[in-house]
């Protein structure tokens, strides 16, 4: 992880490279009351202090603390955002990843995804989300 940056860099396992590419660590979606929105990503911030747990990035809109903690062999994620706008979030998106292998349903490919909507989500095939 490239804390200063706001990126994840590499995440590897027994069966090597898990991402594609450089991912921001955060996305905020905030909206006007007329209706226009802004999204904001965690790689347009700038990089505040980081002491071990908590990062803090800051955003001429908003200011973001997120804490990182490992427990056995997980980390764990919370973030807290404070608002410098008369915008409402609309959404907070923590630690985007894009998949380097192929899924299951492709040639070749042995990957899935999770996707924490209601009951859960799993993906095979992207083409088929």
């Amino acid at each position: 992880m490239d804390f200063q940056k706001a990126e994840i860099v590499s995440i590897k396992t027994g069966y090597g490279e898990l991402i594609a590419g450089r991912n921001p660590f955060y996305a905020v979606k905030l909206r006007s009351r007329q209706g226009s929105h802004r999204i904001l990503y965690g790689n347009e911030s700038t990089f505040v202090s980081f002491d071990g747990e908590t990062v803090h990035y800051s955003h001429e809109k908003i200011e973001v603390y997120i804490h990182v903690k490992q427990e056995a062999n997980r980390l764990i994620w919370r973030i807290r955002l404070e608002n410098k706008t008369q915008d409402m979030p609309e959404w907070v998106q923590l630690m985007s990843l894009g998949v380097g292998e192929k899924l299951c349903d492709q040639d070749g490919g042995r990957g899935e995804i999770l996707f924490p909507w209601n009951e859960g989500c799993l993906v095979r095939d992207m083409e088929k989300l």
